[in-house]
């Protein structure tokens, strides 16, 4: 020990929590979370390096990219396209992370847009120090086999949701058996999700698939969902196919290297066409347009003959008021008499709304069924629904209530699993049933439904009949005509 008022050594493990004064960070990452550490670990942890994600010259600089000379056709790239890292560093753990843009190459505050950890086990200390670092344009997140547990799960769940700019989370290899809770990420600013090889079963796949879209819930913003090479089976697919039934966002699936046969995709061909409401999805439709908040009908909407006249009964006195105030104020004129009632103003009618003349259209070009009301249609939030149970396309056919599949899912990939002629059977019949709506411009079907699916390396080979015809007429909807789109 040293003497009495000595200093201790810096870098010493005394050292470490000494934090006279609380730390403001200064927007460089780098040194942010350099000194974040010191002032929270106590040393029994090595801290982790952090460094810019290296990329090949070629593709950070122009200059370095190679020219040709002479009468050379080929140019071949330059050898040098690699970094040397010392394999003392490059075994340690580090966090890579990229900056948002040129804007600031030549500042001070470095604003970070992707982190990467990858290849070792991140722990709670880490997480707490990205927790006080400013991250402000931090828009993706991607951790592979990074040792996560459910305690450092939900750790990383809070910091995203503490975190609105990320919008893109790959978590890989990072299998949770226990209780697969990897449905937590797919909050309201989620775009992008890659769950692959987390050995997710048919437990974690039915608590994505509710969080996919349920009755009693607003579906998640999610775009595109990869859960490739994990262990989903038929039952798990089946929930990720009643999911898709209340969902109109998701626009790529991936289902790749699981163990899904023609049950599981019989339901996943299902929601993607018409369908019949359930007992449940009824009774909840029902609920959200009791609660609904309606706008007051005005005197010349269609409505009930007492709330048009107390409407013009409040422009009336409104309008005496302004027009005896008017009055009052002129000189030598004579006041208004009591009764006296002001001219109608054509300008104040409200004009009506666009979408009575859609629900007419709509009423005219669909020949399938009667459409059903949802409400006020002079309401101005009706085009911007919240639930697809409020959609506009909901019908009555044979005397059932049917509702439109999820033709705003534009990729499907099936590839890897075990799906046999039914099931290409089911599939085959529902992509056609999309293209009829499409073709006969059903406003309920604004999307052209699904576009690329992938069936490769099924049970099915690829010589078969049913996989021939699916093939075409998958090729003749590809948009580009140049791509193959059934692989």
């Amino acid at each position: 020990m040293g003497r009495r008022g000595e200093r201790p050594l810096k870098g010493s493990a005394s050292n470490w929590n000494l934090s006279p004064e609380p730390y403001t960070c200064t927007g460089n990452f780098q040194d942010d979370f350099f000194e974040i550490w010191r002032r929270l670990s106590d040393g029994s942890i090595p801290q982790p390096i952090v460094r810019p994600r290296r990329h090949p010259p070629f593709m950070e600089d122009e200059d370095l990219k190679p020219s040709c000379h002479g009468e050379e056709e080929d140019c071949a790239i330059s050898p040098d396209t690699y970094h040397v890292v010392d394999k003392r560093e490059f075994f340690k753990p580090n966090i890579q992370f990229e900056l948002d843009g040129d804007d600031t190459k030549h500042a001070k505050r470095t604003s970070v847009k992707i982190i990467h950890v990858k290849g070792w086990t991140i722990t709670n200390d880490v997480i707490a120090v990205l927790q006080r670092c400013v991250l402000d344009k931090l828009s993706t997140l991607n951790l592979w086999n990074a040792g996560l547990t459910e305690e450092t799960f939900n750790k990383v769940t809070e910091f995203i949701q503490a975190t609105p700019t990320v919008h893109t989370i790959a978590i890989e290899g990072n299998a949770i058996p226990d209780s697969e809770p990897f449905a937590d990420l797919m909050g309201k600013s989620i775009k992008h999700l890659s769950l692959r090889n987390n050995e997710i079963t048919d437990a974690g796949a039915k608590k994505i698939g509710e969080a996919l879209g349920s009755p009693h819930r607003v579906p998640p913003d999610l775009e595109n969902l990869n859960l490739a090479f994990n262990r989903i089976s038929d039952e798990g697919a089946i929930a990720i196919a009643n999911g898709l039934r209340m969902n109109r966002s998701l626009v790529s699936l991936s289902l790749a290297s699981n163990r899904i046969s023609d049950e599981g995709a019989k339901s996943l061909a299902d929601c993607l066409n018409t369908f019949v409401l359930s007992h449940e999805e009824v009774v909840a439709r029902r609920k959200m347009m009791s609660h609904r908040v309606v706008i007051p009908r005005t005197a010349s909407s269609q409505g009930s003959k007492r709330g048009a006249r107390s409407g013009s009964n409040r422009v009336l006195q409104a309008d005496k008021n302004r027009l005896g105030t008017r009055e009052k104020s002129k000189a030598g004129d004579k006041p208004t008499k009591k009764y006296d009632k002001p001219k109608k103003d054509s300008s104040k009618t409200p004009p009506k709304t666009p979408s009575t003349t859609v629900r007419a259209k709509s009423n005219k070009s669909s020949g399938r069924g009667r459409l059903l009301d949802t409400g006020d249609t002079a309401s101005s939030d009706f085009n911007d629904q919240s639930h697809p149970l409020l959609s506009r396309g909901i019908e009555i056919l044979e005397g059932k209530i049917c509702m439109p599949g999820c033709n705003t899912l534009l990729s499907l990939n099936l590839a890897r699993n075990r799906i046999g002629s039914d099931g290409l059977k089911c599939l085959l019949t529902s992509i056609k049933r999309q293209e009829s709506y499409v073709e006969s411009e059903d406003l309920a079907y604004v999307t052209p439904g699904l576009l690329k699916l992938s069936l490769n390396k099924n049970v099915v080979p690829h010589d078969d009949e049913l996989y021939l015809e699916l093939f075409h007429l998958m090729r003749s909807k590809n948009p580009l005509k140049n791509d193959i789109i059934v692989e």
